[in-house]
């Protein structure tokens, strides 16, 4: 670093050096005495025409420079956003050192950040990650915290400025930590900062944390359900184009086991009040794929979620047989009928189920109605079900308390 901002003339020299190749250039220095002011000026010939034009800008930068003038450092550079070339971006720069010189720190930091944007290098970068150091409540701005890269410099924002700028500083931190160009990458802890900026209400985190939990990365691992959920809140992503939201509001507001399974045109179906997950899926899959309103020829339906977690289709058992007991009943409410009504009674009665989840019960009362007789209406009201179009009968599954085999 050159102390107190004074670009002396041999590091003027070797930086214009460095910028073309040596073969190609001949030198000749010369000094001279203009109004009072020594001046360092350069003749030089070589076979890039536009050497001899950027040499004298820069030697009016430093010129400029050495005379304190940040009037003329602004004239330099005041056609750079329609004209930009290295000297101007160095011209800014030095414009940053005198302001940092008269305790202007704040606008020095916009300064460097204007300089490294149109391509200033690593001076102004340097200047940037000293001045924090020096003056680190200067540091309001989360960009200039990303620009050199200082988790100190976030924390500072994060800790202190309970505000907008904290939400971004979060963000922007986050997203450091998960880039896999960050040799210093951290995606464990960049996820929870992004999702700190989510729930702040940064709109750009949750498009973020949607792409990052796609994969396992660095001990992150992939996590389905939370690239879907942050997936919804991202408004340049909709992973269900063609979801009912209505539909699946309906659905979370269920009691129970349940799923949701959603055809590739909208047609969507969900179980409720199951015994447990994995019939909840089946059922919704199957009952999703016998849809009077599939269409033919389209893709089957897939389970995008089971019990308020958002899955990626898994793959789920057949629906079986009858396995005894109450543990056996496959609706809550079917367990509760059976516990709290069925159970107690001392009539003849019948309990029938179906693996689709159709169930009901008959008791003879104080008539003199037959066990045949009220397995037959409670089979045929249990057939005549909406959910018989799985074609799964009803079965007979207890008769006066005890469970069938």
């Amino acid at each position: 670093m050159i102390e107190c901002g004074y670009l002396s003339r041999y590091h003027l020299l070797t930086n214009i050096v460095l910028k073309v190749p040596l073969h190609t250039i001949l030198l000749e220095a010369k000094l001279f005495k203009s109004l009072n002011h020594s001046v360092f000026a350069l003749s030089v010939s070589m076979a890039v025409s536009s050497a001899s034009s950027l040499l004298a800008e820069q030697s009016q930068a430093d010129a400029c420079f050495a005379a304190r003038d940040t009037a003329c450092l602004k004239e330099l550079f005041s056609d750079i956003v329609s004209n930009p070339t290295p000297e101007k971006s160095r011209a800014i720069y030095l414009l940053g050192q005198l302001q940092e010189e008269t305790g202007e720190f704040s606008a020095a930091q916009d300064t460097y950040m204007m300089s490294i944007g149109f391509g200033g290098g690593d001076e102004p970068q340097q200047a940037l990650l000293d001045l924090f150091n020096a003056q680190p409540q200067v540091f309001t701005d989360p960009s200039s915290c990303l620009q050199i890269k200082s988790e100190a410099c976030f924390s500072a924002i994060i800790d202190q400025v309970p505000s907008e700028s904290a939400v971004d500083a979060q963000f922007l931190l986050g997203s450091l930590l998960v880039s896999s160009e960050n040799e210093n990458a951290d995606p464990v802890r960049g996820v929870r900062f992004l999702e700190a900026a989510a729930e702040g209400g940064n709109e750009t985190a949750p498009c973020l944390l949607h792409e990052t939990y796609q994969t396992s990365v660095d001990g992150l691992a992939a996590n389905y359900d939370k690239s879907i959920q942050f997936g919804l809140q991202c408004k340049f992503v909709d992973p269900f184009p063609n979801l009912d939201e209505e539909h699946f509001e309906e659905y979370e507001d269920q009691d129970g086991h349940r799923a949701f399974a959603l055809g590739e045109t909208g047609w969507s179906f969900f179980s409720e009040g199951v015994a447990n997950p994995e019939v909840a899926a089946r059922l919704a899959l199957e009952f999703c794929n016998t849809s009077p309103h599939r269409r033919s020829g389209t893709d089957d339906c897939r389970l995008i979620n089971i019990d308020g977690t958002w899955v990626d289709n898994p793959e789920v058992p057949a629906l079986s047989a009858f396995s005894g007991g109450v543990d056996g009943l496959i609706t809550m409410a079917a367990r509760d009928a059976y516990q709290d009504d069925y159970s107690g009674r001392s009539d003849r009665r019948v309990f029938v189920q179906s693996q689709n989840g159709s169930w009901g019960w008959k008791s003879a009362g104080s008539s003199d109605t037959t066990i045949d007789e009220l397995t037959e209406q409670a089979l045929s009201r249990c057939n005549s079900s909406w959910r018989n179009r799985l074609d799964y009968p009803c079965e007979v599954i207890n008769v006066n308390g005890d469970w069938v085999e």
